[in-house]
């Protein structure tokens, strides 16, 4: 591999770490997902999100079901996510020249074309990803409403707080497992600089 993809990539790689571990994309995470909810109408309202004009010239609009939540709220927040997109990632070349990565890069065989290539590869790829995690939460949401309106019958032995309970204590028994089956994992995150 070149020199210059050698460089680009690692800046891709710092930039998406430092960015995934700051607040701030848990922020942008929950934001943009509450207005994606907030933004549809009252189901008792005559407003619409998805409408569609019939084959006699009414208009016409989906039952409010939760797959017509789901496609609405994660559909919403990636206009958002469009929409606003720029701010999440704008001030990252502001930040470098006030951390003083301009001699670090100077120092480097990279050129200014490919430090402005990895910085752009590195917001489309962070951008990507909370877009992924966006779709992830909403799928995790939609399964739950999917578990009590089919389950219906049944919900008194699948309550929501179960569910909710059992995927929480897989999550710490895989971070768990993690931690014991790599046990250096913890100080090599520790000798990255990032996030300083």
């Amino acid at each position: 591999m070149s020199p210059t993809l050698l460089a680009a990539s690692a800046q891709v790689s710092v930039e998406v770490k430092m960015r995934l571990r700051s607040a701030g994309t848990l922020v942008a995470l929950v934001g943009l997902l509450a207005l994606g909810f907030l933004w549809m109408p009252d189901p008792k309202s005559r407003m619409a999100s998805i409408t569609w004009q019939g084959p006699s010239g009414q208009p016409q609009s989906s039952l409010f079901t939760t797959a017509y939540v789901g496609t609405a709220a994660a559909l919403l927040a990636g206009i958002f996510l469009a929409l606003g997109g720029f701010y999440f990632v704008a001030g990252s070349i502001r930040r470098d020249r006030e951390r003083g990565v301009g001699a670090i890069v100077a120092a480097t065989p990279a050129s200014s074309a490919s430090y402005l290539g990895g910085h752009w590869a590195a917001h489309a790829a962070y951008l990507s990803l909370l877009s992924l995690m966006m779709l992830a939460v909403v799928f995790e949401v939609f399964f739950l409403i999917m578990l009590y309106a089919v389950f219906h019958a049944t919900s008194s032995l699948f309550p929501w707080w179960s569910v909710l309970a059992a995927n929480t204590l897989s999550l710490f028994s895989m971070g768990l497992y993690l931690k014991r089956s790599h046990p250096g994992l913890r100080h090599q995150y520790e000798k990255e600089p990032l996030g300083a």
